[in-house]
């Protein structure tokens, strides 16, 4: 997209118009979905972040400054967002492990060292 078009759907989603969110999508999802592919963990995970950078950037779309192209402050948004989850992710795991260990600890089996 060039800076005018960028500028057009930015004014056109600041004003909520449904025609500039579809064209947001249609012009930003596959290099999105590309950049949030190389670090997430399976397709669960790309659809997750590619639909939560939409809202947020709906959500602050008046933050916006044409410093840069729309495509690198979605791709900020998305970055953000997949750390986001990947670190969540990471907790999940951490306290099923430590629930399992507790569990292990309960019942008096004694974990197996390797």
């Amino acid at each position: 997209m060039t800076r005018e078009d960028d500028d057009a759907v930015v004014a056109g989603l600041a004003r909520g118009d449904e025609r500039a969110f579809r064209a947001l999508i249609a012009t930003t999802e596959m290099p999105l979905r590309s950049y949030i592919a190389t670090y997430a963990v399976d397709l669960e995970m790309i659809e997750e972040v590619i639909q939560n950078t939409y809202v947020v950037c709906f959500e602050r779309i008046a933050s916006y400054r044409a410093e840069g192209s729309l495509i690198a402050w979605l791709k900020g948004i998305a970055r953000n967002t997949l750390f986001a989850e990947l670190r969540q992710r990471r907790r999940a795991r951490t306290t099923s492990l430590g629930e399992l260990e507790a569990w292990f600890c309960a019942h008096r089996i004694e974990r197996i060292e390797r």
